[in-house]
């Protein structure tokens, strides 16, 4: 291979490379995970409920749900527009009935709402993630599940169920 074929082959592999790059952080597709929310338990505290037996969510979503924003989120709350980085925490923990007393069990897991409109592009601009237990590294979301998630959530034009009462 000649001197100039070398330098056209590298300068080939250069362009694809950089293209390849580049597409993967601007195609809608690309979703990176959503990190675990250090600290949410300080943040604002929107709601709690309970989901009781009998609830068609309660196989999953059974027990407390403590609901946790970050500033900017709060200020969705506020406003009605969930700026990026907004974070949401859907704290689940087991109801345990100790004569008619709920206490709160161990957690079942962390739902994390994070706003970002360029990385979860294909999903209303929110990432969704589940961590379980009380785990920061064992997820249980899959790419069906964050469909399902989106799914769900795209029925609110904010994406966001919940509503913070002052």
């Amino acid at each position: 291979m000649g001197k100039n074929n070398k330098k056209i082959a590298w300068f080939v592999c250069y362009v694809i490379c950089c293209s390849l790059i580049s597409f993967s952080f601007t195609n809608p597709g690309y979703e990176e995970p959503v990190p675990y929310p250090e600290g949410y338990r300080g943040w604002t505290h929107i709601k709690t409920a309970v989901v009781e037996p009998g609830n068609p969510a309660f196989d999953h979503f059974g027990g407390f749900h403590h609901i946790y924003a970050n500033k900017q989120a709060m200020e969705g709350y506020k406003t009605g527009y969930f700026a990026a980085g907004s974070i949401i925490v859907f704290d689940v923990l087991e109801a345990i009935d100790t004569n008619k007393l709920l206490l709160e069990g161990k957690r079942r897991q962390i739902d994390v709402m994070v706003k970002d409109s360029i990385r979860y592009a294909s999903t209303g601009g929110w990432g969704f993630e589940e961590f379980h237990g009380d785990s920061k590294t064992e997820r249980t979301v899959t790419t069906t599940s964050v469909t399902a998630c989106y799914s769900c959530h795209s029925n609110k034009k904010t994406l966001v169920f919940s509503q913070w009462r002052p």
